[in-house]
């Protein structure tokens, strides 16, 4: 492994490895056409190559073409961005191809330029040309590829490389004296050419190393393309130092190489300056493409979360408007009606609450696929949210809108399989009218909702047109809903307290708190309307906590004023009983006021109880711990259990006064009174009997061992100013009997 991770660090950068692979192959095959022509002896350079001068020129005249093309695309290069070595070749080549023209024109067989051709003459212009060349790579290896810090700076480097240029010009025309010897016609080559050949080798290799270790990190230039210019100008140098004969085959291929390193050179120009932004003009031409298909694709996945249901696909309240308004239209312009059906599922909460939520998921797909199967092509399906669904119906009028509601009610009630389980729920549907119920969405929205309201009030699994009565109705639940919500602080809350007598009448052994609403515009709301609104709008929490406080309050004021003891009956809500902490409410409201738990009665509805028995079995396990009396109110009007009953910490049953009213005429109601009474005492528990109003219903509670008794036959419920009043009248008589 640490071998495999020493490679990878040697290895060129990604970025450059595929095109550094291809360059090693092309160098791999010079280097042995170069060994080739070594190491074979019948190799023909002392004889000359046939045609040279003419092969000369125009190798030279390609060399010269291809400087030209490197300094116009590196010169004519508008990216500011763009690396300050690319301006940097572009003029030295220009400088390069300037000398390469003085050395063709003066080659040994060509008119003389300016001053007699010979071969000390060309060969001064040749080095020359090679020395500028090999330095300026070497200069560009060794610099950072960041642009030039000044716009003129490329114009001083053109000026400077261009006055070099005539310099050497000059000194070679006219001062040729001052260059060495580099050939000695018969001898060939001097030994200062060779050193010269020699040391140009060394830079361009030692360029060609700076070059490969700068591609092992991302360069801003192509290396590859120099890399392999560096290269092959090295093996074009060691070919100068070879031949003997200045028209021989060595000299062939040595100009053969160098033109391939000019070719390099300028490949890497076009590859930064031309290839390499047109690819990535190209990719990004891609990545548009790609983005507007996205985006397209991302505006239809807009498009269809905006206006459709993710669950079910229905159109949603969106979409549903929009159809519904454009349906109106229709409607007005045609004379015609039309139909919004709004569909809530009854006890769908149940079914998430039992089966989970993945099959409640499952249910209202089930339920989507039968309401699109239900109604017509003309007509929209749609989901509101939850388990409530719309169905507009253009084009139809009251007699229609109950043929597709009965239609509703019987598909959907069918069961469903949902995995391994079968769901039976059933709708209930409320219907508004265009144009009697209301002309535009909002309000037939509205008057459908309350409409579905009156079926959910009146036992579910049917349909309710909207009426007036309805509407009326819904606007005072609202006022009453606003308006409770700040009761409380309004100081219109009252508590009227009815006592409890023992069965001979005697004795006031407690008191039940009611509560009371008197508001100053709605007048006086009895609690049978209020408190199903507080239960529904989550206020009954506030408002029981309320009554606690204030019924403990009561009991603890009278004990101060010297009542007998007594106990205090407060209504528990199924609300308030499933608060996550009623027993710790409790207590602390009785370690306020200072009162004994045993003097505090809760009672719980028969039904409530029932609900969720174990759970009550844990309250009441709770309340029980604390000292706390419960009992259970109106029984006989539910469904209790035997089993959880003689479970249940009570201590007394209330019955119903709907069985206490009748009594005395019913003989039903005399069984089942004297039956409870009979249960309730084999289980330990007491009787209380409410709403006793006659002597002759008092007589048969006695007959049958009832023990407490509550009604209007002893008292009404009074305010709390007149509660010490009437104890204490009932305590002198008991003194007195």
């Amino acid at each position: 492994m640490r071998r495999v991770v020493q490679f990878e660090s040697f290895w060129p950068h990604p970025d450059s490895r595929k095109a550094m692979r291809r360059m090693a192959v092309f160098l791999l095959i010079l280097a042995l056409v170069q060994l080739a022509a070594w190491l074979l002896p019948a190799w023909p350079d002392s004889k000359g190559v046939p045609g040279y001068l003419l092969l000369h020129t125009l190798m030279e005249t390609t060399s010269i073409v291809i400087s030209m093309m490197v300094f116009v695309v590196g010169w004519n290069s508008h990216s500011r961005a763009l690396s300050g070595n690319i301006i940097l070749l572009a003029c030295v080549f220009f400088s390069v191809g300037l000398l390469d023209f003085s050395h063709t024109m003066s080659y040994v067989g060509m008119p003389d330029y300016i001053s007699p051709n010979d071969a000390q003459k060309q060969l001064n212009f040749w080095l020359s040309a090679r020395v500028l060349a090999a330095l300026a790579l070497l200069l560009v290896a060794v610099r950072e590829g960041k642009p030039l810090r000044f716009k003129a700076s490329r114009y001083l480097i053109f000026g400077g490389l261009i006055i070099f240029a005539l310099i050497i010009n000059w000194a070679v025309v006219y001062h040729q004296a001052w260059f060495p010897d580099t050939f000695i016609p018969g001898r060939g080559l001097t030994p200062f050419k060779k050193d010269v050949e020699y040391v140009l080798v060394a830079i361009n290799l030692a360029t060609a190393a700076i070059l490969f270790e700068k591609m092992r990190r991302p360069q801003p230039f192509n290396v590859a393309y120099l890399f392999g210019a560096v290269c092959t100008l090295a093996m074009s140098e060691y070919f100068f130092t070879l031949y003997t004969t200045m028209v021989g085959s060595y000299n062939v291929l040595g100009h053969i190489y160098k033109t391939i390193a000019y070719v390099m050179i300028y490949r890497a120009i076009v590859v930064e300056v031309i290839e390499e932004p047109y690819n990535e003009l190209l990719q990004t031409q891609r990545h548009l493409s790609l983005s507007l298909e996205a985006s397209r694709q991302a505006e239809q996945d807009i498009l269809q979360l905006a206006n459709f249901d993710v669950l079910t696909g229905l159109p949603n309240r969106l979409l549903f408007k929009d159809r519904v308004e454009q349906a109106i239209t229709q409607a007005k312009r045609n004379n015609t009606h039309l139909a919004l059906l709004f569909s809530d599922l009854d006890h769908f909460k149940d079914i998430n609450d039992t089966l989970g939520h993945q099959v409640g998921d499952q249910l209202l797909i089930a339920v989507s696929k039968r309401l699109k199967s239900a109604v017509r092509d003309v007509d929209t399906p749609s989901r509101m949210g939850g388990d409530e669904f719309m169905l507009l119906l253009p084009t139809i009028d009251a007699s229609g809108a109950a043929l597709a509601a009965d239609k509703l009610l019987e598909s959907l009630a069918n069961p469903y399989m949902i995995g391994q389980s079968e769901v039976v729920l059933t709708p209930s549907i409320g219907i508004a009218m265009f144009p009697e119920d209301g002309e535009d969405f909002e309000t037939l929205y509205r008057h459908a909702d309350t409409a579905m309201y009156s079926v959910k009030q009146h036992g579910r699994n049917s349909y309710h047109f909207f009426t007036q009565e309805m509407q009326s109705q819904t606007i005072r639940t609202v006022k009453i809903e606003n308006a409770l919500r700040r009761a409380i602080e309004r100081d219109e809350l009252r508590l009227h307290y009815q006592p409890q007598l023992d069965i001979s009448g005697k004795r006031v052994v407690g008191l039940e708190a009611l509560l009371r609403w008197q508001h100053p515009e709605l007048g006086n709301i009895s609690p049978s309307e209020f408190v199903p609104i507080a239960e529904k709008s989550g206020q009954i929490v506030k408002i029981g906590e309320w009554v606690l406080r204030t019924a403990v309050r009561q009991l603890k004021t009278l004990f101060e004023r010297g009542a007998a003891r007594m106990t205090m009956a407060v209504n528990l809500s199924a609300v308030q009983f499933r608060h996550y902490d009623l027993p710790g409410l409790i207590s602390q409201i009785l370690e306020q006021a200072r009162l004994p738990p045993q003097y505090l009665e809760l009672e719980l509805t028969e039904s409530v109880a029932m609900d969720d028995p174990e759970r009550a079995i844990h309250v009441m396990d709770d309340l029980y711990r604390r000292g706390v009396c419960m009992s259970i109110d109106d029984f006989g009007t539910g469904y209790s259990s035997l089993n959880y009953l003689k479970k249940f910490k009570i201590y007394k049953l209330k019955i119903d006064q709907s069985f206490v009213r009748d009594i005395t005429t019913d003989e039903n109601d005399k069984a089942i009174v004297a039956a409870i009474i009979l249960m309730s005492h084999s289980l330990g528990f007491q009787t209380i009997a409410e709403g006793v109003e006659t002597a002759e219903q008092l007589a048969f509670l006695r007959e049958c061992g009832c023990d407490e008794i509550q009604g209007y036959y002893f008292s009404k419920p009074l305010p709390a100013e007149k509660l010490l009043e009437f104890v204490n009248k009932f305590s002198l008589r008991q003194k007195v009997s």
